[in-house]
């Protein structure tokens, strides 16, 4: 069978994309596969599109061989499946924010507690400590490509899942790893109840200006449990805008929820 670009290719493209999410189940799928595109048909190659690098590589290292056998099922011409990275990919439209849920599976439970207004980081939270699962892997690895200092495609961070399944312990593992590999980084870890506290009392102390420079100077700024500033709008406000500072300025963040 001989195929190239039209209707006919994305028809079979359809069809795989359903049979993926039949067999990988939901949430792998949603995390990893529907935002894939199809680019071209040339030839015996077909390329797929990934928004990001870490996505892209992920699905070479994970995907590819299954894509390329049932392309070759559908189209039997089909040898060979290309994946590259191509923003425009991500049909949502967000390259700034990653939302990695987190979620615990039988014989994969997590290490973690409520770090509450903790504004140190707890040793016994590290990436040795913690334990990875297939339902945790994404975030997991998403959190150690960002603690490696190196580039990455995703800023910030968001992690997002139910108490106890260790969105805190990540980020405890990200300070204590850009701690170790950068010793004068400024890593600042907080609750966001601590944040709208802190913030609250230096707008009653007309003392914004230290509150913000606190933050903003961060190299690392972690804010833990961000719900419980919903629907405070001159807190949510004074967020947004330490995000884009920190954002803009090439530092990074993470938040969980």
């Amino acid at each position: 069978m001989f195929l190239s670009n039209g209707d006919g290719a994305e028809k079979i493209w359809e069809t795989i994309r359903a049979h993926l999410r039949a067999e990988y189940g939901g949430r792998t799928y949603d995390s990893w596969l529907k935002p894939v595109s199809l680019v071209e048909v040339v030839g015996d190659t077909v390329t797929l599109a990934s928004p990001t690098h870490f996505t892209a590589d992920w699905i070479r290292n994970h995907f590819s061989e299954r894509l390329r056998l049932l392309w070759s099922a559908q189209a039997s011409d089909i040898k060979h499946v290309r994946i590259i990275v191509q923003r425009g990919a991500l049909k949502t439209g967000s390259d700034v924010l990653t939302a990695l849920p987190l979620e615990t599976e039988a014989g994969a439970s997590v290490n973690t507690h409520s770090a509450g207004n903790a504004g140190s980081l707890e040793q016994r939270y590290t990436f040795d400590s913690f334990v990875v699962g297939k339902a945790n892997e994404l975030a997991y690895n998403a959190a150690r490509a960002l603690a490696e200092g190196g580039p990455i495609d995703f800023n910030p961070l968001f992690l997002h899942g139910t108490t106890g399944l260790g969105k805190t312990h990540l980020m405890h593992a990200i300070g204590w790893e850009i701690r170790r590999a950068m010793p004068d980084a400024k890593v600042v870890y907080m609750s966001a109840e601590k944040f709208m506290v802190e913030f609250v009392s230096a707008m009653r102390s007309k003392d914004t200006l230290s509150f913000k420079q606190k933050l903003r100077s961060a190299d690392l700024l972690m804010i833990d449990d961000v719900q419980f500033i919903a629907g405070k709008d001159s807190t949510q406000e004074e967020f947004f805008h330490t995000m884009n500072e920190i954002i803009s300025a090439g530092k990074r963040l993470v938040i969980t929820a």
